[in-house]
Formats: C-alpha cells, sequence, structure tokens
C-alpha cells in the first residue's frame, strides 16, 4: 500500500485489517492542527467484489428494445454492505474444498475444467459448501442442515431442512 501526503509517499507494508486511529497534522505557519480520524481496514477476498450498501434502480427502462414485461425499473436498497464472488464457483475450487467433481463437462475432453464453473450441483450441495467455506475461514457457518444424506456433490445429497443464521451471519452464504 502507499499513500501520498504534502508530496510525500508512505509504503506501508504487512497491514491486516482492523479499525485504526490516524492522526493527520497540518502545518500553516507556526499553527498546527491535528485531526483524528478512525480507519477501518477491510481487505478484499481475492476474486470477490466489495458491493456497498445503496439504492439503486433494478430493471430495464420502457424504451429499451426487447424489454421483457417482468422488467419493470423500480427502486433496490441494499442496507449493508457485502463482498460478492466476480464469478462462478470453479470446478478446481470445488474439486478443492469438496473432493469430487460433479460436473458433467470434465475430463481429458476439457482440459481446462478447473477454470469452468462446477455444475450438477444441487441446492443442499451449495449449502454444504458455503458452510465448509466458513468453516474454513474461521467465521460461522449460516446454514443449519438437518436429517442430511448422501455426500455433497456426489448426485445423491439431501437434506430434511435447512434454517438460515440470519442476516447478520458473518460466514459465506448464498445471494
Amino acid at each position: 500500500r502507499s499513500s501520498s501526503m504534502g508530496g510525500r509517499s508512505t509504503q506501508i507494508s504487512g497491514v491486516a485489517a482492523g479499525d485504526y486511529y490516524v492522526v493527520v497534522y497540518s502545518y500553516e505557519g507556526a499553527a498546527t492542527t491535528a485531526v483524528a480520524y478512525t480507519l477501518t481496514l477491510t481487505l478484499s477476498p481475492p476474486g470477490y467484489s466489495y458491493i456497498p450498501a445503496g439504492t439503486f434502480t433494478m430493471g430495464s427502462p420502457i424504451s429499451e428494445p426487447d424489454r421483457g414485461s417482468d422488467e419493470t425499473q423500480h427502486e433496490v436498497t441494499l442496507t449493508r454492505a457485502f463482498w460478492m464472488k466476480q464469478t462462478e464457483v470453479t470446478q478446481g475450487e470445488w474439486q478443492t474444498l469438496m473432493g469430487n467433481n460433479p460436473s458433467l463437462f470434465q475430463g481429458p475432453s476439457y482440459p481446462d475444467a478447473v477454470n469452468r464453473p462446477v455444475e450438477m450441483v444441487s441446492w443442499w450441495d451449495a449449502l454444504a459448501f458455503a458452510n465448509l467455506m466458513s468453516s474454513n475461514a474461521g467465521l460461522s457457518s449460516c446454514y443449519t442442515l438437518t436429517g442430511c444424506s448422501g455426500t455433497p456433490g456426489g448426485g445423491n445429497y439431501e437434506c430434511t431442512d435447512a434454517t438460515f443464521a440470519g442476516a447478520g451471519c458473518t460466514g459465506y452464504r448464498l445471494p
């Protein structure tokens, strides 16, 4: 990280996420002014984009060619910020975490399969994946799965119920 103030640059290394107390000094003649700030630094998980809280317009304008009847413009408000993965979960990511690959588009005919999206994944499989991502990152699981049988990604995994921990859950979850 680098910053520039007053024509000087400062290189900062070894910075961790967290809250920092920062004091900025301003010198004008004999007077010195100090302004204190609390800076919260959040490091981006690789491959994720930060989606800030706020309001935006969703839908298509009436003048858009080929607009569908279900694309009415309306305001959407996100009440909290979050991180969203920039791509679908790849076969390589699934294989590394779950130990199997349920995808049809793999093998010698698809040498780049590890970079292709994983497919043939059920809702239950996706919840198990999100929970294991959370566990591996030291975060709370966002789903409590009960009555499960089979192997996630094995084509036979299902549960009788899933309970969402709520919007305050800090772990990985589905959009």
